[in-house]
């Protein structure tokens, strides 16, 4: 965590949500299309890393994420239509994940939304979403939210040592309420999980294609779906895998490739051309401890495509 303290901030994420752009990442160009600089696009270069992010679409928060490293300089990324593939500017790669109860907006009182609004806020005078990017928000918002998703836990400082033996060191972020007196432990049990894969190690290989990648890069993917994980499955190490956000974290997600029991890819017919590449791999992570989790996947991804 950085040393000044964890920073929370409000990302507003339709266009490229229904656009499908990849969730791992925030990427906003230095300029507008006659040279200006808008602040809340500008906003992105202070995002540093463990800060805490809330994702809104569509009138919902609708997923949270955690700040792998500080903004650097790209071209636009594919996905992020609307402007030039030369167009500059600052990218975050983020460790993300949808709520499984999203919040809607009216979760939050039109009160705190109106006295929260004024320039940087991502609320206006009237307690609607202002138009931009990204926006710094305080802990009491944050806490709020969280706790109307399901995913925060209330407790005494005293609980700290013992929670810690407990969750048998998986990471937790922590938001202090104004009165100081209780700590609001927001459970992410997807750092804990990046950790066991990745250790300190700068590089790692994708479970699917196989390339050697930057660990910003991959994602720390579950294997079966973690909305239908049990609480022990979700802390399992062996839930997840290494998969790429430069496309196999989304093929595998969507179930345009499943791996079989002998822990080969299968592509579906329904699949993009570029994942022909895949078919007939071995899966890195397949083993007699992942299989079931592989053939949970394989069962749902065959009747997501009926479905379709």
């Amino acid at each position: 965590m950085s040393e000044r303290g964890t920073g929370y901030w409000w990302v507003n994420q339709g266009l490229t949500r229904r656009r499908g752009a990849m969730m791992s990442l925030l990427w906003a160009p230095d300029q507008d299309a006659r040279g200006g600089r808008q602040p809340h696009w500008e906003t992105l270069g202070r995002v540093e890393p463990d800060d805490l992010l809330l994702h809104y679409a569509g009138g919902w928060i609708v997923g949270t994420s955690v700040a792998l490293a500080r903004a650097q300089g790209v071209l636009r990324p594919p996905g992020f239509v609307g402007g030039s593939p030369a167009d500059l500017g600052r990218q975050v790669l983020v460790d993300y994940d949808e709520l499984e109860r999203p919040v809607p907006l009216s979760a939050i009182p039109a009160e705190q939304r109106q006295g929260a609004s004024g320039t940087g806020s991502p609320f206006t005078q009237l307690g609607t979403v202002q138009r931009g990017y990204v926006f710094q928000i305080d802990a009491p918002l944050v806490d709020l939210v969280l706790r109307s998703a399901g995913v925060l836990d209330s407790r005494s400082e005293a609980d700290d040592d013992a929670d810690d033996a407990v969750d048998g060191g998986t990471e937790l972020a922590w938001i202090r309420e104004t009165d100081g007196r209780t700590t609001a432990t927001f459970r992410r049990e997807q750092t804990g999980l990046r950790r066991s894969l990745f250790g300190d190690a700068r590089t790692s290989r994708c479970a699917l294609c196989g390339d050697s990648l930057p660990v910003d890069l991959l994602h720390a993917a579950h294997i079966k779906r973690r909305a239908d994980c049990s609480n022990e499955e979700r802390n399992d190490p062996s839930v997840v895998m290494a998969a790429c956000t430069l496309g196999c974290d989304a093929l595998y997600e969507l179930g345009y490739i499943t791996v079989n029991d002998s822990g080969h890819i299968h592509t579906a017919p329904q699949a993009p051309t570029a994942a022909a590449r895949l078919d007939g791999r071995r899966a890195l992570a397949h083993n007699d401890t992942t299989a079931r989790y592989f053939a949970w996947h394989e069962r749902t991804a065959r009747l997501l495509r009926t479905t379709r």
